[in-house]
């Protein structure tokens, strides 16, 4: 019953880690080059600040900010609308969680039971939201994170590389934090991904 609630917040951590590894890698890329621009990403946990506004010039490519933003708003609204809802399941019960590890943990614990309760409407919006079509599904989470890096990157192709290796450190990191353990659907969503950033690149080859 846990499982659905568990996967999701996998999804989560997954595409946290690589959006904020896309930001990081493309601001040293400008750092390095000697680049000033207003970007400037930072990644703390599972959120990553940007700059407002709309097309932002980084000397040899725009960065499209108004979509930058518009991808983290709608990730910090269903993530928080998310987080609400398993709060409020978890107070029902004298539970409270600070951190994903600890709640992950106790979704399935060693003897793999689940110490916490999960009633049936929670359950059903967990299931809906990583399903084929949900918000942390695969077409979805993958769209998301190929979505942020053509923006970060003006849609320019030079830096598909760049980007695809920023994304694939960050599902490492967050493997490190998850454990190597994880549900199939978190790793069709990094075969996506990758297969993303293939699609680009061939598109690009071609023109």
């Amino acid at each position: 019953m846990s499982d659905s609630i568990k996967v999701n917040q996998i999804q989560n951590q997954i595409q946290s880690k690589a959006l904020a590894r896309q930001s990081e890698k493309t601001q040293q890329q400008q750092d390095d080059q000697g680049i000033a621009t207003e970007a400037a990403a930072t990644a703390a946990g599972d959120t990553v600040e940007l700059s407002a506004g709309e097309q932002i010039d980084a000397g040899i490519y725009s960065i499209d900010q108004k979509e930058i933003d518009a991808i983290k708003q709608d990730f910090a609204k269903n993530v928080g609308a998310f987080k609400a809802m398993v709060s409020s399941m978890l107070e029902k019960q004298g539970l409270k969680f600070t951190n994903l590890e600890d709640l992950i943990k106790a979704l399935k614990n060693e003897d793999g039971q689940s110490t916490i309760k999960v009633d049936a409407e929670t359950q059903q919006e967990a299931q809906e939201a990583i399903s084929e079509d949900g918000y942390w599904g695969v077409k979805q989470t993958s769209e998301r994170i190929l979505s942020f890096a053509k923006a970060l990157s003006g849609g320019d192709p030079d830096k598909i590389e760049l980007l695809k290796g920023a994304f694939e450190e960050g599902f490492a990191e967050a493997k490190k934090v998850l454990g190597d353990d994880l549900p199939d659907i978190t790793q069709q969503t990094y075969d996506a991904v990758m297969e993303g950033f293939d699609t680009w690149a061939n598109e690009d080859s071609q023109s």
